[in-house]
């Protein structure tokens, strides 16, 4: 039997930061329904309250409130992002413009993500902050500028929405405009974010070469007030369930209110191309953001997929589980461009080319990706679906890894579960992604 059921994923992890950050910054009290509740976000929650700023975490869908004076306060400790990268280089953009002293450091996977990224343009704008091996890992230790900051024009060396996020909020406090350049469009969350606050921010694509201009007036930390907040349904979180419902055969799932943002349904897009049925229900606009239900059931992926650069940026938390995907595909997936994946919470690459190669399967790993040769017959019930007995897998420290194991545990074996070492992992972006997993084969779609 295969997954079947109605469900919802938690909250966008990428909108929620964002959430508590702007929230902070603005004077009043901000109401947050459907804030993920994860250990990234509470990380992000803690740091603020270092701070000054009142932050009510709610119980599990209920309202979050945030309360603040639009000013931060000298922390008296050193400020933990833990394992979130986002709440690291979000919050260096904003500390870079703040009167006083700050440290932020995290655990030991976020101390070797590389910094100098966020640092140089920090810098360029007249903030002064500093990391470890010249300037390159956390912690980082932030001092007040000598003059308030100024705006850049800043082009990103490669598509990262954090640091185009840092370099805007940043800006927020700068006395002239800055603009930040993407050759590849990241995530837009904040630019949507500050608009709907009625931030002055505009954005312009060039027809003829794709480039896109962000362009933030000098001086708009004032326009920022208390808000009204709903944050979807994260696709990343939701893209595990995409994969386990196309390749768990006998399958039907129906994943409610989703963000649908353009910049994060890469890996939709993709299966579709191949033949996944997957159908968006009930599209919406919340928050600026489109916002749908996901309809997706059994299919045979049949096709090569051909993934490059500027592909990724869209897809670039999903690769893990696509790979997934991609095991159980009537042809050959080839991914280049992809060496962030090399610089996450783990070698993402490399973590999930230790599986395949542990179960038989073929793949050729290059510096910036793979191509990996799919093997439908190792579904649930095919020729060659391995036995379960025995075989443990290591998750290396990694949310998207240990669910990515899962789904393809459950595809291969059924409910007949593999070690997974570090399933606990996946607490930084999904708590209780096992037993809603785990819940779908008594459930019918409604």
């Amino acid at each position: 039997m295969g997954l079947q059921g109605t469900l919802s994923v938690p909250g966008d992890k990428s909108i929620s930061h964002r959430t508590l950050l702007l929230s902070a910054l603005a004077p009043g009290t901000s109401r947050i329904q459907g804030l993920l509740e994860s250990d990234d976000v509470r990380a992000t929650a803690q740091c603020l309250r270092h701070m000054g700023v009142e932050v009510n975490l709610a119980a599990p869908g209920g309202e979050v409130t945030v309360s603040s004076s639009g000013n931060l306060c000298e922390p008296s400790t050193v400020l933990d992002a833990q394992n979130s990268g986002t709440t690291m280089r979000l919050m260096s953009g904003i500390l870079a413009a703040q009167p006083f002293f700050s440290v932020l450091t995290g655990d030991d996977a976020l101390r070797t993500r590389p910094m100098g990224r966020v640092i140089q343009p920090i810098r360029q704008m007249g903030g002064r902050i500093y990391g470890r091996q010249e300037d390159r890992f956390a912690p980082l230790a932030i001092l007040p500028a000598a003059n308030p900051l100024s705006g850049i024009e800043y082009a990103l060396p490669h598509p990262s929405a954090q640091v185009k996020s840092a370099i805007l909020l940043a800006g927020l406090f700068a006395q002239t405009t800055t603009t930040v350049v993407e050759s590849v469009p990241s995530r837009d969350h904040t630019e949507r974010m500050l608009s709907a606050l009625g931030v002055q921010i505009a954005t312009h694509d060039s027809a003829s070469d794709g480039v896109r201009q962000i362009v933030l007036a000098p001086g708009q930390k004032t326009a920022l007030h208390g808000n009204d907040w709903q944050v979807p349904g994260d696709f990343s979180s939701a893209a595990f369930f995409i994969v386990a419902g196309l390749v768990i055969p006998n399958s039907q799932l129906l994943i409610r209110s989703v963000n649908l943002n353009p910049t994060r349904i890469g890996l939709m897009e993709a299966l579709q191309s191949v033949g996944g049925v997957i159908r968006v229900e009930n599209l919406q606009t919340l928050g600026g953001e489109p916002v749908g239900d996901i309809y997706v059931e059994s299919s045979d992926l049949k096709g090569d997929l051909t993934l490059e650069a500027r592909h990724i940026p869209a897809m670039i938390d999903e690769i893990p589980i696509l790979m997934v995907a991609g095991a159980f595909l009537q042809g050959c997936l080839t991914v280049t461009g992809a060496e962030e994946l090399r610089k996450k919470e783990s070698d993402r690459l490399a973590a999930m080319a230790e599986v395949f190669h542990l179960l038989g399967l073929a793949i050729e790993m290059y510096p910036d990706g793979f191509q990996l040769q799919g093997d439908p017959e190792r579904r649930l019930g095919g020729t060659t679906a391995p036995a379960a007995a025995g075989l443990r897998f290591f998750a290396h420290h990694d949310h998207r890894i240990a669910m990515a194991l899962a789904v393809l545990n459950w595809a291969m074996c059924g409910r007949i579960s593999w070690e997974i070492d570090g399933r606990e992992w996946v607490s930084v972006s999904f708590p209780g992604f096992f037993e809603t997993l785990e819940s779908l084969d008594t459930q019918g779609v409604s």
